[in-house]
């Protein structure tokens, strides 16, 4: 049956080969059910009670999106961090999972390019080491944004900018900290199923 559309669709003119084995192929694959993405961001902190500084985050940024065609999309992400300086050594791992919410219909391959906004929360675990002493603890965050996608390739890049707010630890002495920031990043489905 395929093979007979195909010729009927190429004897009439009504799509080029190249269109119609690129539909046939995302028949094929169906909708992608992963996306996996690493992230890059520029970040303003503002502790309470004290003068905001910016942080540059580094590629060791990790999110998982869970069924990317849908309209909604559930979204783990995980970051890692070694801070070092002024005698003190800060380890952190800040898994956290956010949902992610399309915008209009989107475009694209399953309609998955195109902008989205996004809520979700955090925990940091912290382990601080200095002057002989470590201590452990963890910071609850809470955030949210707008973004978008848009074709690069056989991937996706992925544009968000974002506001959080993580609540203080008084046994790690952290403050009660505002995020305001952006992240840039790529994104990879299953196959080339982020084409668009």
């Amino acid at each position: 049956m395929r093979t007979f559309l195909a010729a009927s669709l190429a004897l009439t003119s009504l799509c080029t080969p190249a269109a119609l084995r690129a539909q046939m192929n995302h028949d094929d694959m169906g909708p992608p059910k992963h996306e996996f993405g690493v992230d890059l961001g520029v970040t303003y902190l503002k502790p309470s009670g004290s003068t905001g500084t910016f942080q540059v985050g580094t590629p060791v940024d990790v999110r998982i999106g869970l069924n990317p065609a849908g309209s909604m999309m559930i979204e783990p992400r995980f970051t890692l961090a070694l801070l070092s300086g002024g005698g003190a050594t800060v380890l952190l791992f800040d898994p956290g999972v956010n949902v992610l919410v399309k915008m209009g219909r989107g475009h694209g391959m399953h309609n998955i390019m195109g902008p989205y906004f996004t809520v979700g929360a955090d925990v940091s675990i912290v382990s601080a080491s200095g002057s002989g002493s470590t201590t452990n603890g963890a910071v609850i965050g809470f955030n949210g944004g707008i973004g978008s996608r848009t074709p690069f390739g056989s991937s996706a890049t992925r544009l968000e900018a974002f506001v959080g707010y993580h609540l203080k630890n008084t046994k790690l002495g952290s403050p009660d900290i505002l995020d305001i920031g952006v992240r840039i990043g790529l994104s990879l489905c299953k196959g080339r199923e982020c084409l668009p």
